[in-house]
């Protein structure tokens, strides 16, 4: 089954029309509670003629099918990587107008370890994100920037957080033991590559993340549309029989 990657899912939940099936999830069991005691069919007065009360497709089928999608959007919104959920795309991530330092500081958020929050309830939240959505595999994401030079190793004295310079910030992080600072110079040549190049690498670091959630939320998003097909076919049937 597909897979997909956090900015996936977010595309799939801009789709229009597929929002309604949050407002039907809502109004259904309201519907159904008050039409329970209606029948099928009401005979229209001075005539012989009925009118059918009945939906032309399963209305369960329908409010199961904006149930999966309900969860499937709450467990994305819930566990999407803010990173991710902020800058789907390169594009978007321009359209903050950042300065190239930025990036820098978005490398820096992504390695750094979640600060404790100082709230009961906030620290409880926390817990239950980083359980089923654990940020992982930092490794691989500092490998990438030594590998295409984007970071170097330093024996400079690293500071806690980024450093703020005249000319650039730059930010320290540890691989294999060894001391590498990474930074962005806003007047080089190769400011605007490299702060494009260092965007991808923290972007796909965090849209692999949580696999077994973004497992479970591509099997919802399969039944939502698997049971919306049903729904279809029903109504195209239903309709068919009534003009042949």
């Amino acid at each position: 089954m597909f897979l997909g990657h956090w900015q996936f899912f977010k595309d799939f939940f801009r789709i229009a029309f597929l929002r309604y099936l949050l407002f039907w999830f809502a109004i259904v069991p309201i519907f159904v509670k008050l039409l329970s005691g209606l029948p099928e069919k009401l005979r229209i007065p001075a005539t012989d003629h009925f009118l059918t009360l009945s939906l032309p497709f399963s209305w369960w089928l329908l409010w199961l099918a904006s149930l999966l999608y309900f969860i499937a959007y709450i467990l994305f919104h819930a566990l999407c990587p803010q990173f991710i959920k902020r800058y789907p795309s390169y594009a978007e991530y321009e359209a903050y107008r950042h300065s190239p330092r930025w990036v820098i500081w978005e490398f820096y958020y992504a390695i750094e370890e979640p600060k404790r929050p100082s709230n009961l309830a906030a620290r409880a939240w926390k817990s239950i994100y980083y359980y089923f959505s654990p940020i992982t595999e930092a490794d691989k994401l500092f490998a990438r920037v030594i590998t295409k030079k984007y970071a170097e190793e330093t024996a400079e004295s690293p500071t806690i957080n980024p450093l703020v310079e005249e000319t650039q910030t730059t930010a320290f992080f540890k691989a294999d033991n060894k001391l590498y600072k990474i930074s962005n110079d806003p007047s080089s040549t190769t400011a605007a590559v490299k702060e494009r190049e260092i965007f991808w690498e923290v972007f796909g670091h965090f849209a692999k993340q949580g696999p077994q959630i973004r497992s479970l939320i591509s099997l919802l998003i399969g039944g939502t549309v698997s049971l919306l097909l049903i729904v279809l076919i029903q109504h195209i049937l239903t309709v068919a029989q009534l003009i042949f």
